[in-house]
């Protein structure tokens, strides 16, 4: 699941991702942990030097998100002592 308004928050809209990376057909991205390490998808800017690595195992929960709501992502977000920003 993709959370836009977290993306939003960080300052991306949705012209960074949208006719590009991903088309704005819903469900039609084929998204697998080969083509993120390829660069492709979300692996564009989650390479661990724009973002996150996909590689980074202490993030899995942050995709991989199982049963884990939004809001237990955000607490755990705030636990950190600085961001990817910073």
């Amino acid at each position: 699941m993709f959370d836009g308004n977290y993306h939003a928050e960080k300052g991306h809209g949705c012209k960074d991702c949208h006719h590009g990376l991903f088309s704005m057909k819903f469900g039609t991205a084929k998204i697998t942990m080969a083509a993120l390490k390829q660069g492709q998808y979300c692996g564009a800017c989650h390479n661990g030097k724009l973002a996150f690595s996909t590689d980074d195992q202490q993030k899995c929960f942050v995709c991989h998100k199982g049963k884990k709501k939004l809001q237990d992502r955000k607490e755990q977000e705030g636990k950190k002592t600085h961001t990817q920003d910073e």
